[in-house]
């Protein structure tokens, strides 16, 4: 068994990104409400507390990050977050 301090390094990968921007679908294709949603998925909130900050119930904030996932392409909650953090960063910058 290798010690964890005899491991090799860990190769640098390098990442282009050039042209990413057209193919993440943008954040205007959901509804402001929608995004707002997003973003309160991305920093990690359940439905339920969701549902609690924007006066809704849970089961109509799951219908909405289900229709969001399904608007931008992701199968996962997780993956709607990482498209909103994406496509954020893309778009502000």
């Amino acid at each position: 068994m290798a010690s964890l301090f005899n491991m090799p390094p860990v190769p640098k990968v390098n990442i282009n990104i050039s042209g990413l921007y057209d193919t993440i679908p943008q954040p205007e294709i959901l509804s402001p409400y929608s995004r707002r949603i997003c973003s309160l998925v991305s920093q990690g909130y359940t439905s339920q507390e969701i549902a609690t900050k924007l006066d809704s119930n849970s089961a109509a904030i799951d219908v909405m990050v289900s229709r969001a996932m399904q608007k931008v392409g992701v199968k996962t909650r997780a993956g709607l977050a990482v498209w909103y953090l994406v496509a954020t960063v893309i778009t502000s910058s």
